[in-house]
């Protein structure tokens, strides 16, 4: 199946078969088959967690298999189908919300009906509260706010790890175990349980050549949770690192499933699972500066792409981590999970990098508030310190992907950086 962006209207149906659990090597899997037209084929769909959680998976209701396609359906023109029931609460809001704000803002997005029966009854709940453990900044800081939040019922019983499409394929395997022993770790010192959850969705999509993880991550990582609905109640979603400030329908198909996590998440939700948008009402600087006060943060942070082994120190997550840690003059306390003398000895590059993204990208949320942080602390040499020749370099390397009209104006903006020729 293949993630599409545009869909001029009605192309056929999409049949979600009533979900089953099988065991498969030792663990347990909630299986549905998928029924899609020609050229999307049809699909077995799994998402599979440990003998222990197997009691929790909610074979009675497709909601999690129809939360996991929607989105993949509206950008293909086709309608939903589904054998089993779906709950009463979710039906309501996609039908009622988030299928016709999305379609209504988004002329490349199809109006997808969905065919279920209604299922109003109560399934029983096991009551846990749980957040996602990739041991990012924007996982750090839920985990940091709800381990003791001061609100009994909203504390952190157990953390989650998902593959459902951030690991690249050809080497996702390698990818999510690093990961799922690191957050073990990671568990057992906080004292709290790691569901690991696993799934096929990466590879049935395809979606490293069509951005698929971009504008469904939202969906695919909520689906894994309703999968689990018998036991969570409360589930806080790690936001994106941007702002509620950057709520938006507008273009979703060119942005990140996150930018609306405001609507869809609440969309997911019902009576018995409220899902939370964590992290959602600071910006990143601020969530990196809490980070920074967790102790366990400076032993287990990452952030970087590659996801099997140490931050790297060359990817852009790292980077943008990197520099924002340097505004907060907060550095050394992460010596343990980044190369601070390397950066240090090389500063001078990663304030380029830092320069070229402002000057490609404007204030943007990732990297802005690091940079005018470092502005000011620079004020007295004019702005951020970096050599003629490496604002040359950035020039040059902007007029390979922006168009001669955008660069002109860069070359006006020296002005507001300082130029030390014994800096390269």
């Amino acid at each position: 199946m293949v993630l599409t962006k545009v869909s001029s209207g009605y192309k056929g149906e999409l049949f979600i078969h009533s979900p089953r659990v099988e065991l498969f090597g030792g663990k347990i899997r909630l299986v549905a088959f998928v029924d899609a037209p020609i050229p999307y084929g049809s699909s077995e769909v799994f998402i599979e967690v440990s003998k222990s959680y197997g009691e929790y998976l909610c074979y009675e209701r497709s909601d999690a298999f129809l939360v996991c396609f929607l989105r993949f359906a509206m950008s293909n023109g086709l309608d939903i189908r589904c054998e089993a029931p779906v709950g009463e609460e979710i039906l309501y809001n996609l039908r009622t919300y988030l299928i016709p704000s999305l379609s209504d803002h988004c002329h490349d997005l199809y109006a997808t009906k969905i065919f279920a029966t209604v299922d109003s009854c109560e399934l029983p709940n096991l009551g846990a509260v749980g957040t996602g453990a990739s041991l990012g900044i924007d996982s750090m800081h839920s985990i940091l706010h709800h381990l003791n939040s001061g609100y009994k019922g909203h504390n952190l019983t157990h953390l989650v790890l998902n593959n459902v499409g951030a690991y690249e394929p050809n080497r996702g395997a390698g990818q999510f175990e690093w990961k799922c022993a690191r957050a073990r770790d990671f568990a057992a010192e906080v004292g709290l349980e790691l569901v690991e959850i696993n799934s096929n969705l990466a590879s049935l999509f395809g979606w490293w050549n069509c951005h698929f993880f971009d504008l469904t991550n939202t969906y695919v990582n909520a689906s894994t949770v309703l999968a689990l609905q018998k036991f969570w109640r409360t589930y806080y979603y790690s936001s994106w690192g941007h702002d509620f400030s950057y709520f938006s329908l507008c273009h979703i198909n060119d942005h990140d499933s996150a930018c609306y996590d405001l609507l869809s998440l609440n969309a997911f939700s019902s009576r018995q699972l409220r899902f939370h948008p964590e992290g959602g009402a600071k910006s990143r600087v601020s969530k990196t500066r809490d980070v920074a006060s967790f102790p366990l943060a400076h032993k287990y942070l990452h952030v970087c792409t590659d996801d099997r082994g140490p931050n790297c120190m060359k990817c852009s997550k790292c980077k943008r981590t990197l520099v924002t840690l340097d505004a907060l003059e907060v550095l050394d306390a992460f010596k343990d999970v980044f190369d601070v003398e390397y950066y240090r000895a090389h500063r001078s590059d990663y304030l380029r990098w830092l320069v070229k993204e402002e000057l490609r990208h404007g204030h943007d949320t990732y990297t802005g508030e690091a940079y005018k942080i470092l502005k000011t602390r620079h004020a007295d040499r004019g702005g951020i310190p970096i050599s003629d020749s490496a604002f040359a370099h950035i020039v040059v390397g902007l007029e390979k992907i922006l168009p001669t009209h955008a660069i002109i104006p860069m070359l006006k903006l020296k002005r507001a950086f300082s130029f030390n020729k014994r800096e390269s």
